[in-house]
């Protein structure tokens, strides 16, 4: 497999999350995905791509690149229930978009999670909002790129 780089992945991150939908407790769908931290937000349900840890590890003539993906969900509603309902059901629809895309579109060779961490006020845009944050594992494997 070719080398991929975050910039790629991130971008695959986005396709994947773009438009994924609800119909209960109320229909909507992700409206944006920002890949960096944005300074304002006025577009919910948003994901934001917060960035990522990198760890190369080579053996071979392999190189084998794991990702940790750190993604943060934001609604908002005026209910705080209802947000945490729309948190719930998003949390579930997102699951499921990862789990139909277990190579990001071919660019990944595995991708793990997401793993949700508890639903609470999250910082979007200088804004807080209802959401919550979850991590995805990626793993790449590059071409050999040096001699063993």
């Amino acid at each position: 497999m070719p080398a991929v780089s975050w910039r790629t992945a991130r971008a695959e991150i986005a396709t994947i999350l773009t438009g994924v939908a609800i119909t209960d407790p109320i229909t909507t769908s992700i409206l944006r995905v920002f890949q960096t931290e944005p300074k304002q937000v006025s577009d919910f349900p948003c994901v934001v791509v917060l960035g990522t840890e990198k760890s190369p590890a080579r053996s071979s003539g392999l190189r084998q690149r794991e990702m940790t993906a750190h993604l943060r969900l934001a609604v908002q509603d005026a209910d705080q229930n209802r947000a945490a309902d729309i948190i719930d059901a998003l949390q579930d629809a997102i699951t499921d978009a990862f789990d139909a895309n277990l190579t990001l579109n071919g660019k990944a060779s595995n991708v793990n999670g997401p793993y949700w961490e508890l639903p609470g006020v999250v910082a979007v845009g200088g804004q807080e909002q209802f959401g919550a944050d979850c991590t995805v594992r990626i793993t790449l494997y590059d071409d050999p790129v040096f001699a063993a």
